[in-house]
């Protein structure tokens, strides 16, 4: 993710995240890390910070993603990001 330039949205974005984190693991989300990456490969622009999410089932993030509570905060979000990639997959053993 990609913060839109200045503190404000940075604080804007983790009001988000925390009021997002309380609500996530009804739909069996599991937070597992908060990366500010230093170095990196490949053509994208290094990010600020990367968040992995994992959830029990596809399901669950389509629910989460059509949350009433969700859909209000998303606007919170998207304001504080200039740019805000999804990775989705499926981990393997």
């Amino acid at each position: 993710m990609y913060f839109n330039d200045g503190k404000q949205y940075e604080e804007q974005f983790s009001e988000y995240h925390d009021s997002a984190c309380a609500i996530m693991p009804e739909f069996g989300m599991q937070f597992k890390r908060f990366i500010v990456p230093f170095q990196y490969k490949g053509n994208l622009e290094r990010p600020d910070e990367i968040h992995r999410f994992y959830f029990d089932s596809m399901e669950g993030l389509q629910q989460m993603g059509s949350d009433e509570r969700m859909k209000a905060l998303f606007p919170k979000r998207d304001a504080s990001l200039k740019n805000l990639y999804f990775f989705i997959g499926e981990g393997t053993l």
